[in-house]
């Protein structure tokens, strides 16, 4: 199966404009989809410590998600886009807890992702780096998370109208105040 998942994605490199159109026709979906999708990233207390400043994001005063959602076609290209702007009070929503799920919400107007799916081979991409600001003025900015999810005909693990993506990857960290 991860060879599969593998040769799905690095394959498509060596197709032919006629034969990736040709791909692109036979995995259409015959009933459009609409899917929310649901972004979540999990912080863990000491997972991302600013060793050399002493900090614990799970303490910031203020943290701010900022980033972008990609619907990408069977062709690997953009489809369609939204930002993601958002930000919490992470201090006081972790206090006294090892750990911190944290929603990514969009740009307003938007309230939540939601993406029209025309076809089996179609995936999203996920591009988000965090802001940490501290109640003693010091901010922190991150090293961008990247990630993919597998084409839509390999989803599994979503219900209904959603699915939802977990990051949580241990970032690098920049000091950005002095």
């Amino acid at each position: 199966m991860l060879l599969l998942l593998i040769c799905e994605s690095s394959c498509e490199l060596f197709l032919s404009n006629e034969e990736a159109d040709k791909r692109c026709k036979e995995n259409e979906l015959s009933v459009f989809m609409d899917k929310t999708i649901v972004i979540n990233y999990q912080i863990l207390r000491g997972q991302n410590v600013l060793p050399s400043y002493g900090y614990e994001v799970l303490d910031a005063s203020r943290l701010t998600f900022k980033g972008s959602v990609r619907l990408m076609d069977c062709h690997a290209e953009e489809a369609a886009y939204k930002n993601i702007n958002c930000s919490a009070q992470a201090g006081i929503l972790a206090i006294g807890k090892n750990q911190y799920t944290f929603t990514l919400l969009p740009e307003l107007p938007d309230k939540e992702f939601i993406f029209t799916f025309y076809n089996d081979l179609e995936y999203i991409s996920v591009l988000v780096s965090m802001r940490a600001e501290f109640a003693d003025g010091k901010v922190f900015e991150s090293s961008e998370i990247y990630s993919n999810t597998n084409r839509l005909k390999y989803w599994t693990d979503y219900s209904g109208d959603y699915y939802t993506i977990n990051l949580n990857a241990t970032l690098t960290w920049k000091l950005v105040t002095p």
